[in-house]
């Protein structure tokens, strides 16, 4: 999982996107067990599993960027499928 950060910083204006998405989305996993299917694993191994998965990219610059090194990081973890994620304004980017 690569969380992109096109430049963009959090409203507190010095943590960068991608690191605010990760960490924003590591304090609300206890809400992942809302899907039934979640619930056979241990809130533990959920964030084990998002420990072991999730980078947070900071080094784009733009959305074209944050593709590009989602690429490369892929690439790297020798990930075959992935999926896009993104806001529908993003998207013709």
């Amino acid at each position: 999982m690569a969380l992109g950060t096109g430049a963009s910083r959090a409203t507190d204006g010095v943590t960068l996107e991608g690191q605010h998405t990760l960490s924003m989305f590591l304090h609300r996993l206890p809400r992942l067990h809302e899907f039934t299917e979640l619930r056979a694993f241990t809130l533990k191994e959920l964030a084990d599993i998002v420990h072991r998965i999730a980078i947070a990219e900071t080094l784009s610059q733009n959305t074209m960027g944050e593709g590009q090194a989602a690429f490369r990081i892929f690439a790297a973890r020798d990930v075959s499928c992935a999926f896009l994620f993104s806001s529908p304004t993003h998207l013709r980017r």
